[in-house]
């Protein structure tokens, strides 16, 4: 008995490491999902990246066939035209499903289990990079990166004092201090990766509501991954004072940005959550930066290359290096001679019009005096 117990759980340990959740959220009016009452649908990576294609309005990266499209149909509303004003993804190392419910409230959410051997955040930063290539106008905005980016000086001195005011913490003498009288050490490596995320997080929205209070924006994918949480609870344990506070911190910070979120867009925006332990195999702090910046920069410079190494059906076909080149020799050439049998046409039509003949040439004929 105790042997099929133990069996058993080591059955749901190794489900459980091949099925990632991801919750949808939809928008205020309920326009773009289907209400599942509750149950999970469970898909692959793939029909994933094509059930945001369609619930974004955007050209699917795959083909889809028809267990897909039942899949999709299933979670998303048809509509042929009609699209919310932005799209956000968040990716938080640490958050629960309970705590993703409490995020949004009574808005229309699915539950939808994504299978596959990579960790949640892989999966979901392979399939919005799918998605951005078979859509070559689509911007996606990391906004936590797009902070960094935009930093004057010092990012934590810049947005981490507004930041700690939203989430009712107090920043001074590198010192993070939480309501509950928690404190984090900007010293040490683990407390300044939170709050740099959570400073960079709060910057890269302030800038993007911002844009969308001076003009209308095109449609959007907003994108952040925080793993500040993993990288507290690695180095205080899951039950620390800390990380305790930091968890309450970023629930606060990303009810704020919901909250704006949908004021700047009138309730016409759409949300994906992952909540996961952390990366995948990462044990200390570096370890995960390494990941953050390995996958952004996956991200940020995905590659058709990159999807044809995966073995992907993209309807983007790959190119080939050697093709490509062939292909610029024989249009070089053709362009090549084009231009110079057009440079001497060109000639000697002017020398036909313009060049001055001689009377007594066989084109002008002498008169005859007999």
């Amino acid at each position: 008995m105790q042997a099929l117990l133990a069996a058993a759980a080591l059955c749901s340990l190794l489900v459980g490491a091949l099925c990632s959740s991801v919750v949808l959220v939809d928008t205020n009016d309920s326009s773009y999902l289907h209400n599942s009452a509750g149950a999970d649908i469970e898909i692959d990576a793939q029909t994933f990246s094509s059930v945001l294609s369609a619930l974004s309005g955007l050209s699917p990266a795959y083909q889809v066939d028809d267990a897909a499209s039942q899949l999709i149909g299933q979670l998303v509303k048809p509509s042929a035209v009609k699209k919310p004003q932005a799209h956000v993804v968040l990716n938080v190392a640490g958050l629960s499903p309970e705590d993703v419910a409490d995020l949004f409230g009574q808005k229309t959410q699915q539950v939808v289990r994504l299978t596959g051997e990579e960790s949640t955040a892989s999966l979901v930063a392979n399939s919005l990079a799918s998605i951005a290539l078979a859509n070559e106008d689509l911007d996606v905005v990391m906004l936590d990166h797009s902070a960094l980016q935009g930093c004057v000086s010092n990012c934590i001195d810049e947005y981490l004092a507004d930041a700690a005011q939203v989430v009712d913490a107090s920043h001074s003498n590198s010192q993070l201090v939480f309501p509950s009288g928690a404190s984090l050490d900007l010293n040490n490596l683990a407390d300044k990766l939170f709050a740099v995320e959570l400073a960079s997080f709060f910057g890269g929205l302030k800038q993007e509501l911002s844009k969308r209070t001076q003009e209308a924006q095109d449609y959007q994918i907003l994108e952040s991954t925080l793993l500040g949480l993993q990288g507290l609870a690695q180095t205080y344990g899951d039950n620390a004072e800390q990380v305790v506070a930091a968890k309450d911190a970023m629930m606060k910070m990303l009810k704020h940005a919901v909250d704006n979120l949908d004021h700047a867009c009138n309730g016409d925006v759409t949300y994906q959550v992952a909540g996961f332990p952390g990366a995948a195999g990462k044990t200390t702090v570096k370890e995960i930066m390494g990941w953050k910046e390995d996958s952004r920069r996956r991200l940020q410079a995905a590659s058709v290359r990159a999807l044809a190494a995966e073995g992907s059906s993209s309807t983007w076909p790959p190119a080939d290096e050697a093709e490509q080149a062939k292909k610029f020799s024989t249009k070089a050439a053709a362009y090549g001679s084009f231009i110079f049998l057009l440079y001497f046409s060109l000639a000697a039509v002017w020398c036909m019009c313009f060049m001055p003949m001689k009377k007594d040439t066989m084109l002008f004929g002498a008169k005859k005096t007999d």
